[in-house]
């Protein structure tokens, strides 16, 4: 090997070398995640939907049922409900963060009081979040009603 093939090798080396990384499940990390997870569930359950963008990273969306939606079409389809109010319960939560994405496991279940009715629904899904320069952002959302929960 010439020097010049050398150089080469080292350079290449040095450009694969991987940023560093935070500590996955770093305590701060997970806890931003979670405050990022029940602030979006927060503003979808009491009506502050112009506040949704400000969690969501720029290609958000939601898949569920095997559809897609963008945020406009969430925030129709909660408006859909005429829902007085919504409460919602995390039941159970399960939270992991590496250098770039973070995620939410979880199951729910709320109430919804539309005219004096109520309706109990309940879900279960996964939150995919991204590091931004501002903080975790919401990327991707699933969610299902399994039969039985």
């Amino acid at each position: 090997m010439n020097a010049r093939s050398l150089l080469v090798a080292v350079a290449l080396v040095g450009c694969a070398r991987e940023a560093p990384q935070a500590p996955a499940d770093a305590p701060e990390d997970v806890a931003a995640v979670r405050s990022v997870f029940l602030t979006w569930s927060r503003y979808a359950t009491t009506g502050k939907y112009d506040s949704l963008s400000t969690l969501a990273a720029p290609e958000w969306v939601l898949i569920e049922a095997g559809r897609r939606f963008s945020l406009p079409e969430l925030v129709d389809v909660i408006k859909s409900f005429h829902a007085d109010s919504i409460i919602e319960h995390i039941d159970t939560t399960t939270i992991h963060t590496g250098d770039r994405l973070g995620y939410v496991v979880y199951a729910a279940h709320a109430t919804i009081w539309s005219s004096g009715k109520q309706t109990p629904e309940r879900e279960m899904g996964t939150v995919v979040l991204e590091r931004a320069a501002g903080g975790w952002r919401v990327a991707v959302m699933t969610a299902t009603a399994p039969a039985g929960m």
